[in-house]
């Protein structure tokens, strides 16, 4: 996704990269970032990610506690 904090000419790498890579090294952890908010965070997880890395959509979230927690699952 695109980032949120910043702006970048290199294209978004995308989900159907995110589960190719996942499923080449399947014995490794992949945690997906960049552009990762509540509402598209479990599309990285079902594409096989282990977690995501999320900055900006919490840390300028009206309410940092309840946008937090919304990334829990």
């Amino acid at each position: 996704f695109k980032p949120l904090s910043k702006t970048s000419s290199r294209p978004e790498l995308g989900l159907d990269y995110l589960k190719t890579i996942c499923s080449e090294f399947s014995d490794k952890t992949i945690f997906a970032l960049g552009g990762i908010d509540s509402n598209n965070f479990k599309s990285c997880l079902s594409a096989g990610a282990a977690g995501v890395a999320v900055m900006t959509a919490i840390l300028l979230a009206d309410d940092v506690g309840n946008t937090a927690r919304k990334f829990l699952v």
